[in-house]
């Protein structure tokens, strides 16, 4: 079973997730927040997905985007860093493949389809 970690900054973010991609496992990258109820009912059927989905190196990085009014400005790192280029969240990121899932395509079937 693989790995799920929450991420406090960025930074951390990149370097924990570059690390995990040279292990040679499956890295996901999702982006919630705790005031977005789309978000709040996706993480736990994720989550469970990845455990009994996931390989011995795999891991899953959470990272909360922050509140409504820092998520929502456009100068927001997430919406302006090349390697996310947020639109809406949820958003779970296949660093593997580059596969993204965004918002309402974050369905429990295919949060699965991603992760196996």
């Amino acid at each position: 079973m693989g790995l799920i970690k929450e991420m406090g900054t960025l930074d951390e973010l990149w370097t924990e997730s570059a690390k995990g991609t040279a292990s040679g496992g499956k890295v996901f990258l999702t982006f919630t927040s705790d005031w977005c109820p789309d978000c709040l009912n996706l993480v736990p059927p994720a989550t469970k997905a990845f455990e009994g989905l996931s390989g011995p190196n795999d891991i899953m990085y959470l990272f909360n985007v922050g509140d409504k009014e820092v998520w929502r400005n456009p100068e927001n790192p997430l919406r302006t860093d090349d390697r996310t280029k947020l639109t809406a969240i949820p958003t779970i990121i296949d660093m593997n493949s580059g596969v993204r899932l965004v918002e309402g395509e974050c369905t429990v079937d295919a949060v699965e389809a991603l992760l196996a």
